[in-house]
């Protein structure tokens, strides 16, 4: 028989499933015991008293239970009440790089405060001062600062925190969200200043290419005022000295 019943629209495959699903805190055996027939038994009621007579899916597997002489299931909300507890001991656990990270950023926008954004004042893009052990070492003083404010050990005080010092301490991160923008933006340019130094650097060393505006300048052409092109001629630099027209280095 077709458990189908195209005519009334009710898929009874699909509503046996749906009934299945409401027994799934039952074991297999009793789960197949209670639908075992059903499929049937719902196109003998169906023909007989028509579309109408078929209750909601889980009112039908209620009345199942309770003719097996089963207790009602018991209604799961669809989230659990801690679900959100995984990602926040994630959190938790992530908090001492947040506050060695927040320390970073401060001691970064201090020297640009103080020593101003031109990368000679830097020993390392990425480091404070113009001393790597320095630059570390206030660092890692301001990490400790930044750990002991986070656990509470320094203002703004523990678990009894005014409203005012939580709003202080939520402006802090703030600020150093903010900041930690600038101060990788400020530690890229750093690193573009030093690459554009070490290639003029690398020009400056062969004295056989000429450069201008960081690019290499193969031949060297003389016009006059009227355009024409000079041939034979020759260019000194400020010293006298006679400079390749033609690089076949290039």
């Amino acid at each position: 028989m077709n458990d189908t019943l195209p005519i009334t629209g009710i898929d009874l495959d699909r509503y046996v499933d749906e009934v299945r699903r409401e027994l799934a805190d039952l074991s297999e055996d009793a789960r197949e015991e209670l639908t075992e027939g059903l499929a049937a038994d719902l196109t003998e009621l169906v023909a007989e008293r028509g579309t109408g007579a078929l209750p909601r899916p889980e009112e039908y597997a209620a009345e199942l239970r309770a003719a097996a002489g089963l207790a009602p299931a018991s209604r799961r909300p669809l989230l659990a009440p801690d679900w959100w507890r995984p990602g926040w001991d994630i959190v938790v656990a992530a908090q001492p790089v947040w506050w060695v990270a927040r320390a970073w950023v401060w001691v970064m926008l201090a020297h640009v405060l103080f020593w101003g954004p031109d990368e000679s004042g830097y020993d390392v893009p990425w480091m404070p001062t113009q001393s790597f052990g320095l630059g570390l070492a206030v660092w890692a003083v301001a990490a400790v600062v930044s750990i002991q404010v986070g656990r509470g050990r320094l203002w703004p005080g523990g678990a009894h925190r005014s409203a005012a010092a939580i709003a202080a301490l939520a402006v802090v991160n703030a600020g150093t969200l903010v900041g930690g923008s600038f101060a990788l933006e400020q530690v890229d340019t750093v690193f573009d200043s030093r690459s554009m130094d070490l290639r003029e650097q690398a020009y400056d060393t062969n004295p056989a290419v000429i450069t201008y505006r960081n690019r290499q300048s193969c031949s060297l052409l003389v016009f006059d005022a009227d355009g024409e092109r000079v041939r034979g001629a020759q260019v000194q630099d400020q010293s006298g000295r006679v400079l390749p027209m033609r690089n076949r280095r290039c």
